[in-house]
C-alpha cells in the first residue's frame, strides 16, 4: 500500500482489523501531506493526496467524519484553482455524508457565489438559519442586498 507517510507493514491475514489499522494510518498520512502541500499553495498537489486521502479511508460508518473532510479539503482545493462547478461537487458529495458540516456549506456557497448562480443566496440563508452568528454568510447577503 503505498502512503504518504511511512507506515509499519503488517500481516493482515491473521486479524482484519489490522488491514482497517494500516489503511487509516495511510489515511492520514495522506491527509497529512495534503495539509501540508494547501498550506503551501501547491492545490493540483493537495488535491491528489486529498484523492488518495479519500480512497483509502474505510468505507465504514466510523469514517463518514473524514470522508466528509476530504471532500470538502477537496472542494477549496478546487476553488483556489478556479474550478468552482468541481468545487461544488465535492462539497455536495461532503454535505451528503454530513448534511450540517458548515465549512461544506460555506464552501459550496462561495462556489455559486464565484458562478454567479441565482440561488446562491439562498444557501447562504441556510447557513444562517443553521448558524445565526455566522459573519460571512451575513455579510455575503448584505452585499447582495438581501437584508
Amino acid at each position: 500500500m503505498c502512503c504518504a507517510m511511512p507506515v509499519p507493514l503488517v500481516d493482515v491475514t491473521d486479524n482484519p482489523m489490522d488491514l482497517y489499522e494500516s489503511t487509516a494510518n495511510c489515511y492520514f498520512g495522506a491527509q497529512y501531506s495534503s495539509n501540508r502541500l494547501f498550506g503551501s499553495g501547491q492545490y493540483e498537489e493537495a488535491l491528489s493526496q486529498y484523492v488518495l486521502a479519500l480512497h483509502l479511508a474505510p468505507d465504514m460508518p466510523l469514517s463518514v467524519e473524514l470522508r466528509s473532510i476530504c471532500h470538502a479539503n477537496s472542494a477549496i482545493c478546487f476553488s483556489k484553482l478556479g474550478k468552482y462547478e468541481d468545487a461544488i461537487k465535492e462539497c455536495t458529495k461532503a454535505l451528503e455524508l454530513n448534511p450540517s458540516y458548515m465549512k461544506a456549506l460555506l464552501r459550496r456557497a462561495e462556489a455559486h457565489e464565484k458562478l454567479e448562480h441565482l440561488m446562491r443566496l439562498l444557501r447562504y440563508e441556510k447557513i444562517l438559519e443553521l448558524d445565526p452568528s455566522n459573519d460571512q454568510a451575513k455579510k455575503t447577503i448584505h452585499r447582495w442586498g438581501r437584508c
